[in-house]
């Protein structure tokens, strides 16, 4: 680990301190250098993790017993707010250089898995030995402490020695197994295996095969499945088992069983896969990744690490009725899901739940179709990302995007949706969010931090948003939705790309209090706004903020408005010739799928057919035969790619005919592959993000009198700046 020796300073000094590894960066400063107070604090720090710290493996740290600095943590009875969270800065190494691999549109220089910010962080360990985690934090006043703690990660090789370790090939080929391992040739068998282990093993399947099958989880204390093979081959492809034709639904790769009492868990370096195509609408939506809402029985904690999501559900993530529950989902790349690629709704409450995502993209494809036909499994619905009660909350390094909506014309979803709890929330509850170095795009408000509906409570919070890039596309309303209190936003660029939007009344942030039921002290709870820029092409102003007028601590400082084609430019000069390296908006314009038609039908068998008019303004040049068509009844289901049904294309209507021994008797809803869909790229995004630079004599250089140096906000350099630029 570098040791870094700081001399020569004087005393009052402003000091400014930036490192850099290859690509890499990193800055921060003292605003005013006091050789009386350095390293005069101290900090301890926490740790949560599996039984068996074995590679990779993952641990959730917690600065704690702050003394000494010019903020103090709540004592007992003082209340949910924490400066401590707030108005200290944490810089987290974990003597574990490197990058993140998943896919990430995230600015080049946040792709460093070796740092985090916040009062709480995240981290896996990806190999065996010994690091030493070092936590740095300041004060405002320039007070600072450090702690530096071991951690040794253990071999799985060695741990997991012999027939503790079980690897699967359906083809027979264990080349790169572990010497001694149990082989067997199906995943069924190795379930059986491992639940017949006296003790803690692991399960590795074959690189570049494919595995069919739903894996329920019970037994013992942990449960670890990766892969073994070649390293340059490809992932192992996981799906649940096709349903036959007429089925209610389709199964999920892994799933926890009720009473288990699997404790740790780990999937790694696993490619999940379904038939959900987001470009087209077509496709069975229903298949699922990872299921834990069974997972009842004791506290426990799940990795996910590395493994690739593309066209199935991704992770709903229940907690079952327990005091302590962990989730981790780092260095994963998410594509294509129909609904929430991650979704948290129960409603326990309990006071040990974390959620934690790292170093992962969540996105739909480019050219997603938009939705807007319910929920009934036909098209494209909500966001990226829903948590509800879940009281911690990590986001760093990620990127989030969505483009479509569920039902109506206007009826978009956040993109990221955080804190959405329900009425039954209890009265003593708070939350606490560290997110830094994340990308949120598109939806109506790309991130929302509010309760799910006007009958919920805004919650007390401890909320940290650190260097954030969000961007609105042809959906914009706001950039930034707050409901709840104890909130700080610092670092931030706020922007919307595209020249037009479908909606109007548009703000950067609106700071909810009227139509949400805050709970007593949240409206005195700080909504604090920090070096912030607001960045827009629209014709006309977005103003900065509306609502909150029931909030009594609401504060704006060293914040940058800078909206061009309005001629709103009170912090000009600003250079826009710069773009953000890194960044690709995904949005490349609006895609409308197929409408959705229904006949109603009844006793139609083998061999039988119904008619069916066309979608308005489409005709037989729309479609092809060989298409992925889908028959919906009820909660069953046909698809032509299967061969569960045919589909052709007369003149005026179009014939289906059931080739399953199922029988259709209902209302038939089809879901259509059409050939002539279309992107407007009109209400598209550009190629770039322009990085605005206050250049010359701009007021956003200029504090009090004097100019100041300006915001990285890709490095996180705390300075007196205004505006994240």
């Amino acid at each position: 680990m570098p040791i870094f020796t700081f001399e020569g300073f004087t005393e009052g000094s402003l000091v400014a301190m930036s490192a850099a590894q290859g690509t890499q960066g990193a800055a921060g400063s003292v605003p005013e250098w006091r050789l009386s107070n350095m390293n005069t604090a101290t900090l301890d720090i926490a740790r949560i993790e599996p039984a068996e710290l074995v590679a990779p493996v993952g641990i959730w740290f917690e600065a704690t017993d702050l003394q000494g600095f010019a903020v103090s943590e709540p004592g007992p009875g003082e209340g949910p707010y924490d400066p401590t969270a707030h108005d200290i800065t944490y810089i987290w190494d974990f003597d574990d250089p490197g990058t993140f691999t998943a896919p990430l549109n995230i600015p080049t220089v946040w792709n460093n898995k070796g740092i985090d910010y916040g009062k709480k962080a995240y981290h896996v360990f990806d190999t065996p030995g010994t690091y030493v985690v070092r936590l740095w934090a300041i004060d405002r006043e320039g007070v600072t402490g450090e702690r530096m703690i071991p951690v040794t990660v253990l071999d799985p090789d060695e741990v997991y020695p012999g027939v503790r370790t079980i690897c699967v090939s359906n083809q027979g080929d264990f080349t790169g197994a572990p010497a001694g391992a149990r082989t067997v040739f199906t995943l069924a068998a190795a379930r059986d295996s491992y639940r017949a282990l006296s003790q803690t093993g692991r399960i590795l399947l074959r690189r570049g095969e494919t595995f069919e099958f739903s894996y329920f989880i019970t037994g013992q204390s942990n449960h670890r499945v990766g892969a073994f093979g070649p390293s340059g081959e490809a992932k192992p492809i996981c799906r649940p088992p096709t349903p036959s034709a007429g089925s209610t639904g389709w199964g999920t790769v892994f799933n926890f069983q009720n009473a288990n009492t699997i404790a740790d868990a780990a999937f790694y370096d696993l490619d999940f896969q379904g038939d959900w195509d987001g470009t087209k609408e077509t496709g069975d939506p229903r298949a699922a990744a990872i299921g834990t809402g069974a997972h009842n029985s004791i506290d426990w904690n799940v990795l996910v690490y590395r493994c690739d999501f593309d066209g199935i559900n991704g992770l709903m993530v229940g907690n079952g009725d327990v005091s302590a529950w962990l989730f981790a989902i780092v260095d994963c790349h998410m594509v294509n899901a129909r609904d929430y690629m991650i979704g948290q709704f129960a409603t326990s409450y309990e006071l040990g739940e974390k959620l934690a995502v790292v170093g992962s993209s969540f996105h739909d494809p480019e050219n997603v179709c938009r939705g807007g036909y319910g929920q009934d499994g036909l098209g494209n619905v909500y966001g990226a990302l829903r948590n509800g009660p879940t009281r911690n909350v990590i986001l760093s390094a990620c990127d989030f995007y969505n483009g479509t909506a569920p039902t109506g014309t206007n009826d978009v979803q956040p993109t990221l949706r955080l804190g959405s709890n329900a009425t039954g929330v209890q009265a003593d509850w708070h939350m606490f969010v560290n997110a830094n170095r994340i990308v949120v795009e598109g939806g109506d408000a790309p991130f929302g931090f509010s309760p799910m509906n006007a009958e919920s409570p805004g919650l007390p919070a401890n909320a940290v948003f650190d260097m954030c890039l969000i961007m609105g596309d042809y959906n914009f309303r706001e950039a930034v939705v707050l409901g709840h209190g104890g909130i700080t936003m610092r670092n931030a660029i706020m922007t919307t790309l595209v020249g037009s939007t479908t909606r109007d009344a548009l703000s950067f942030i609106e700071n909810r209090d009227s139509d949400e039921n805050l709970r007593t002290g949240v409206a005195a709870m700080p909504l604090d706004y920090q070096n912030c820029t607001f960045y827009s092409t629209q014709g006309a102003e977005i103003t900065i903020t509306r609502g909150g007028t029931g909030r009594t601590n609401l504060t704006f400082t060293n914040n940058v408005n800078h909206q061009p084609d309005a001629s709103v430019t009170p912090d000009a000069p600003i250079d826009l010739t710069q773009t953000i390296t890194g960044i690709r908006p995904r949005n490349r314009g609006r895609r409308v799928g197929p409408q959705k038609v229904s006949a109603s039908v009844s006793g139609v068998g083998n061999g039988g057919t119904f008619t069916i008019a066309y979608p308005a303004g489409t005709g037989p040049a729309d479609f092809s035969a060989d298409g992925r068509h889908t028959v919906k009844i009820g909660s069953a289901w046909w698809f032509s790619y299967r061969g569960d049904c045919s589909l052709s294309f007369g003149a005026s209507n179009i014939t289906v005919t059931n080739l399953s021994d199922a029988t259709m008797t209902g209302t038939a809803e089809l879901g259509l592959d059409q050939d002539t869909l279309t992107t407007d790229t009109s209400r598209g995004s550009p190629e770039a993000v322009p990085l605005p630079v206050p250049i010359g004599d701009s007021q956003a250089l200029i504090d009090g009198g004097a100019p100041q140096p300006h915001t990285q906000f890709d490095t996180g350099q705390r300075m007196r700046p205004k505006g994240a630029v």
